[in-house]
């Protein structure tokens, strides 16, 4: 068996199974053996709003097959550069939607030391959920 820096992306995609999941990818019984021959699960399975592409780029750093993973670190690299733009894209948006929001809501109270809490469209002093950003995109 060759060992060669795709070892490393291998590692890599274990990595970033667990930041975008929570959980490493085997967690049960033998790890050595799922590693060597169980294929990865997909993180979409356990966080749903992960983007497809992100998923798909982790499931081939985790190939099995070493021909399968990319063949360098650059080139992973730049797929995380097209990710990280369209992230900030698509959160900037999702931010200047909730500036708007903001501008349109009801005035902030004020109540004793607990400072200052939003007010939201509902009953009189409920406060406004806090909101959500649905991850990537599809």
């Amino acid at each position: 068996l060759e060992v060669d820096g795709r070892a490393d992306l291998y590692a890599l995609g274990v990595t970033l199974f667990e930041l975008l999941t929570g959980r490493l990818p085997f967690e049960d019984g033998d790890p050595v053996h799922h590693h060597q021959n169980t294929p990865p699960p997909d993180p979409r399975e356990r966080v749903a709003n992960i983007p497809d592409a992100f998923a798909e780029l982790v499931a081939r750093l985790m190939a099995k097959q070493p021909e399968s993973r990319p063949a360098a670190a650059g080139e992973v690299a730049a797929q995380l550069r097209v990710f990280e733009r369209d992230y900030r894209l698509k959160l900037k948006s999702y931010i200047e939607g909730q500036l708007r929001e903001l501008d349109t809501a009801a005035p902030v109270q004020v109540s004793g030391s607990q400072g200052f809490s939003p007010v939201s469209a509902g009953a009189p002093g409920e406060q406004a959920p806090a909101p959500t950003f649905q991850g990537f995109g599809g």
